[in-house]
């Protein structure tokens, strides 16, 4: 087996690959599963008997029927929906156990993703994406294509035993149905580092069967910014701050573990000098007031300034930083293709005006945001973290690719009329997922 780099122009498109290993070519076709992003799963939501919110008295003690949609909110809901939604939606560190790490924030309520394996489960999100794979042969009928929906609001640690059974189940179904051919793995954005946890905790000898390629679509390696801002003020990157409320955006984002999870990670200890070009140093300034410095290493404070240091945040800081995935970040072992866009302006941090004031939460505005390379979202560090994998990709002799694209966008490369940069990238992918089945 050998590692090349090809680096080719075409026009003004960059493209760049460098490869681990190789496939061999074959004319089967791969089921395809679809994992989402950050907030596109549908969830349902039960509650019986659960507490009245002192706060929003009027929202629901119990649900009828026993399942309602939490997430996306309804069209057509009122303030007073929009006042219950986001405290349906906040969760909490489990106070009786680390298993599961994190449980809603209101008692005897039950949250599960709406119609696992279905597309109705991301709503019309990914309809683009699925109707240009029908258009290329495979189907939602046949069982060739399909989606993994995922509670978003909780790491990967809080969900393996349910997300984890599921997906294991809906992998082989497929693997079944079409004539014991290994699947296709396609997550985007932040559904990336769910499946990397869901690989990691699979055997060898399940993978190499059932696993054909696992496509990580613009990946969050080493966490991102973005969270960061939404987190402290409520912006959120690419929205015109007048189309929605930054308090709504601010208090959804801290009631979520998912967040803090998502931030910038921190070189320590712990991790191998390979890891160092891809995290964010111990100093490495991200948030700045007149009066306080932020690095990766002080989220504690932060949260102390913003005056959210309550025993539950800080807790909610420790748990997630228990997690696992994104801190050993062991190579996920099956053929491997990373997709990363460069060269598009992404935050990289922020400078507030106003020291943070504790009493009035999401009021600091958008802040001086600087800019660095990435692809919109995610720095280009952390997308290209996954380059740390080579050897032990080469121990398991399976490939990794890593396809990178001037001025490609945030999760872009499969959705159609996204410009040339995006189709290259599509039917690039599509050769090494045509190319999977063993």
């Amino acid at each position: 087996m050998k590692s090349f780099t090809v680096v080719c122009f075409c026009g003004l498109v960059m493209f760049s690959r460098t490869t681990v290993g190789a496939f061999e070519s074959t004319p089967r076709l791969s089921p395809i599963i679809v994992v989402p992003g950050f907030a596109v799963s549908y969830l349902q939501y039960s509650l019986n008997h659960s507490n009245p919110l002192p706060n929003t008295p009027w929202c629901k003690t119990s649900t009828s029927p026993t399942w309602e949609q939490l997430s996306p909110l309804p069209q057509g809901s009122s303030l007073d929906d929009l006042a219950c939604y986001v405290e349906n939606m906040k969760m909490q560190p489990n106070p009786h156990s680390i298993h599961p790490p994190f449980i809603p924030s209101r008692v005897n309520m039950s949250v599960r993703p709406w119609e696992f394996g279905s597309f109705n489960s991301s709503g019309t999100t990914l309809s683009d994406m699925v109707a240009r794979l029908v258009s290329d042969g495979w189907s939602t009928e046949n069982y060739t294509l399909a989606c993994a929906p995922y509670d978003f609001r909780v790491p990967p640690d809080g969900l393996n035993a349910s997300l984890f059974v599921m997906l294991k189940d809906l992998v082989e179904r497929m693997y079944i149905s079409n004539g014991n051919t290994s699947t296709t793995l396609w997550a985007l954005s932040d559904g990336t580092p769910y499946i990397l946890a869901f690989l990691q905790s699979m055997p060898d000898e399940w993978k190499d069967q059932y696993i054909g390629l696992f496509v990580a679509d613009s990946p969050v390696w080493s966490g991102t910014v973005s969270p960061l801002l939404t987190f402290t003020s409520g912006y959120i990157p690419g929205f015109n701050r007048s189309s929605f409320d930054a308090s709504i955006a601010c208090s959804l984002a801290r009631g979520f573990p998912s967040t803090p999870w998502l931030f910038p990670r921190v070189l320590n200890t712990s991790q191998s000098s390979g890891d160092a070009a891809y995290l964010w140093g111990p100093n490495e300034t991200i948030v700045t007031t007149p009066n306080a410095t932020y690095t990766a290493a002080n989220y504690s404070l932060l949260l102390r300034d913003l005056g959210i240091a309550s025993n539950e945040s800080l807790e909610t800081l420790a748990r997630v930083a228990l997690d696992t995935t994104l801190s050993t970040f062991e190579a996920p072992g099956v053929n491997t293709v990373v997709v990363v866009g460069s060269d598009v302006p992404t935050p990289v941090g922020v400078s507030y005006p106003s020291p943070f004031d504790a009493a009035l939460a999401c009021s600091c505005g958008a802040g001086n945001i600087t800019y660095g390379n990435g692809d919109g979202v995610v720095p280009h560090r952390s997308a290209q973290r996954s380059q740390v994998w080579a050897a032990a990709q080469r121990a398991r002799q399976k490939i990794l690719v890593h396809l990178e694209y001037q001025d490609l966008r945030h999760v872009t490369c499969s959705f159609p009329q996204s410009g040339p940069t995006a189709d290259a990238c599509y039917h690039d992918v599509l050769t090494y997922v045509m190319n999977s089945t063993a």
